[in-house]
């Protein structure tokens, strides 16, 4: 999860992780028995993966990311076990390694917002305990992280919301009222793609699942960032600036490199990334202010309602320094 604690189970033997779709990872740590009641070593128990039988084991140890390893097989030497669930390891409330926090932050808020939005539907993660091992008497939407990447600062979540219900009707109309609270609260998600309608991997149950994508690190989690254009708010899913400088160069004679420019002035392109930008277009000239830069003289470059993305041009902005 870290350098730090990749040291620290490097020492200890190294693991393999194969997932269900085939794709392996690396890790390091150590297999314990599980620290259960004596009565609870023996005999075999009913589990949604299949018969449990005991003693049941725990990892603990370093992966590159906290990955969503339900199903999944670990094997270490000559010993394989199959993964039940995956959690991080915290100490006093506080997590002890810094895995892919952000990732499993922005999915706990995201199902804490959604089940403000729709009644009468549980929420929770996928890996939970006891998830599966019980009839579903009223629609679930249960969620995890696919995979979380980084490119330097900047990054990318995706994460999938898995419906169940009771019935195929109640299955369609809690799908519909998750993409619709989506859509129009979530800013922040970039990506929606609802998948077709089948059999859960895990649970064997009939499910409908959303597959949705975050950018990470410019953005505040499922709520976006907040703008102001022309005195009016909106939230964006992200937020990128380039600055360009303009003016005649003076270079002197027999020199190939300019020594000045003469009536120098900078122009601030921005591209904000998932807007809901019908009706921009009314505004001609305006300004913007984003964070702590005010942009002025702003004109807009391009406004595409298909992707939701908005470039403008502004002539002036004040906060520049911070900016850059």
């Amino acid at each position: 999860m870290t350098r730090r604690s990749d040291n620290w189970f490097r020492r200890v033997g190294e693991v393999t992780l194969t997932k269900e779709d085939g794709s392996q990872v690396g890790g390091w740590g150590t297999v314990l028995p599980w620290n259960e009641k004596e009565a609870d070593l023996w005999g075999e128990r009913l589990h949604f993966l299949g018969r449990l039988t005991a003693p049941l084991y725990r990892f603990v140890g370093s992966f590159p990311e906290l990955l969503e390893a339900r199903g999944a097989k670990l094997v270490q030497g000559d010993s394989a076990y199959r993964v039940l669930r995956s959690e991080t390891v915290t100490l006093c409330g506080k997590r002890l390694f810094g895995g892919r926090t952000m990732a499993t932050d922005l999915l706990d808020g995201l199902l804490d917002f959604l089940s403000q939005q729709l009644e009468g539907v549980e929420f929770c993660r996928a890996w939970g305990p006891g998830w599966g091992s019980r009839l579903v008497e009223q629609p679930v939407v249960s969620g995890e992280v696919l995979s979380s990447q980084w490119t330097g600062e900047q990054g990318e979540t995706v994460i999938r919301l898995s419906v169940f219900a009771p019935e195929a009707r109640a299955l369609r109309e809690t799908a519909d009222g998750l993409e619709q609270a989506l859509r129009q609260s979530c800013p922040g998600c970039v990506g929606l793609l609802r998948e077709e309608e089948g059999e859960d991997s895990q649970t064997r149950l009939h499910c409908l699942s959303l597959r949705l994508t975050f950018p990470t690190g410019d953005a505040n989690g499922y709520e976006g960032i907040p703008v102001e254009l022309g005195g009016k708010s909106y939230r964006v899913a992200g937020v990128s600036v380039a600055m360009s400088l303009s003016g005649k160069e003076l270079v002197a004679i027999g020199e190939g490199v300019p020594f000045a420019v003469e009536d120098a002035r900078w122009e601030y392109q921005v591209e904000l990334r998932g807007i809901q930008a019908a009706g921009l277009e009314r505004l001609a000239v305006f300004a913007a202010q984003i964070g702590d830069a005010r942009y002025t003289g702003c004109r807009w470059k391009k406004l595409d309602l298909a992707s939701g993305t908005a470039v403008f041009l502004a002539s002036g902005c004040e906060g520049k320094e911070d900016l850059a």
